[in-house]
């Protein structure tokens, strides 16, 4: 565990927040975590041991389907890049209709991979939760 590191609590698997570790004070046996959570309606900082609390893995196991996912968002991505400096290029020669084309075909290649990006940052074990003051 280091600073920084995304944390779920052991008797909190089901509710839906994000909280990262601030600080660990080493001293203490076993180890304080000063934890910042982030619910939907408010930001807690709290303190709590090592043992009740687990440490997201940033790059989770992953199936057949998100590695071609992966593999779709990077070979667009690249493709971006490439059109871009296609774009320079034609700037350079002073071929303006070709560089602007150069310019859409990369923008729509490089929005294609961020958006497929954000829509895979997703929040390990996320469940709905109720905003009602009842609850």
């Amino acid at each position: 565990m280091k600073v920084g590191d995304a944390v779920r609590f052991h008797q909190d698997e089901g509710c839906e927040y994000e909280a990262h570790i601030l600080s660990i004070d080493a001293e203490t046996v076993p180890p304080l975590l000063t934890v910042e959570v982030h619910y939907d309606t408010c930001v807690v900082i709290t303190t709590t041991t090592v043992d009740d609390a687990n440490v997201i893995p940033l790059h989770p196991p992953t199936s057949g389907k998100e590695l071609f996912h992966r593999l779709v968002r990077w070979g667009l991505g690249i493709h971006g890049f490439i059109h871009v400096a296609e774009m320079a290029a034609n700037l350079y020669e002073g071929a303006w209709i070709s560089a602007g084309l150069s310019f859409l075909s990369g923008g729509l290649m490089l929005a294609g991979a961020f958006i497929d990006w954000t829509h895979h940052k997703a929040i390990p074990n996320r469940l709905p939760t109720s905003t009602s003051a009842e609850d």
